[in-house]
């Protein structure tokens, strides 16, 4: 079996089942419509809100336990905020989970102080990141930690940067980003885990269950088929021109090869 065929099969045992992809979608579409309720007096099920993290840049794998979403706010909402007495983002993320709290459960706490968290019986967490979107295209979300503060983030350039990197690699790149979560687990005294840019080597003690030793390296020239970069006409002739301006080389041979060679001659040697 080829490299090729090694990996189809590895690929299609990481892939996040379709039951789970449904549930996903369903969680999502809920905690959506109910922002959007009580946000935007509107019912959309996936309007102002993106998938965010590995599960939005496509690169998550079987096993995922935790979504990222990306609300967006009115930016009405932002002014409210940033003229709150005391701390204003803490007092938004409490708003926020508040909303969510009238569909799911939510955890007390905030995740790094910037998220609100859903916990799910699935051991599948919702992380919900409230943001305004910048005229840039980023976004401004709060912070609650240390008194509070405002932090940016870029989420629809990492995706687009994925999914165009990807694409000269004939989706590849996301395939390998898959793996790679699938692998970070084998990481242990015994083990050792190894990425590089066009390749990754995974090693696991012998003692290992078979089904996880299951494959060693993917070379970048021949695995991700990147684009060879080839020289114009003009810049060839260029080169040529210049090889052909150099002053021939003289070679100069050692004192040793001279002897050697007036042995070889048959010439008295000095």
């Amino acid at each position: 079996m080829g490299v090729g065929e090694d990996f189809q099969k590895f690929k299609n045992n990481y892939q996040i089942t379709t039951e789970q992809i449904a549930s996903i979608s369903y969680r999502y579409k809920r905690i959506t419509r109910q922002l959007n309720t009580d946000f935007w007096n509107t019912n959309s099920e996936t309007a102002h809100s993106l998938y965010v993290g590995s599960y939005g840049r496509d690169t998550a794998a079987k096993g995922l336990s935790d979504l990222d979403i990306g609300f967006i706010l009115p930016n009405t909402v932002y002014h409210q905020y940033n003229n709150h007495q005391g701390n204003g983002q803490s007092a938004l993320l409490q708003a926020v989970k508040k909303s969510i709290q009238k569909t799911y459960r939510t955890s007390e706490s905030f995740g790094d102080g910037q998220v609100v968290v859903i916990s799910f019986d699935d051991n599948v967490t919702f992380e919900v990141l409230p943001a305004f979107e910048n005229s840039s295209n980023s976004w401004t979300f709060p912070n609650a930690n240390n008194g509070g503060s405002w932090k940016d983030c870029n989420p629809r350039a990492e995706i687009a940067a994925i999914d165009t990197r990807s694409a000269l690699t004939n989706k590849n790149l996301k395939y390998l980003g898959r793996m790679m979560r699938v692998c970070a687990p084998l990481r242990g005294p015994n083990q050792r885990h190894v990425d590089r840019h066009v390749g990754v080597s995974v090693h696991r003690d012998l003692s290992a269950p078979r089904q996880v030793v299951l494959l060693s390296r993917f070379h970048g020239a021949r695995f991700f088929r990147l684009p060879v970069k080839t020289r114009s006409e003009p810049d060839r002739l260029a080169r040529a021109r210049q090889r052909l301006s150099r002053p021939p080389q003289r070679r100069v041979r050692t004192q040793g090869a001279q002897r050697i060679s007036a042995r070889e001659r048959g010439d008295p040697v000095q």
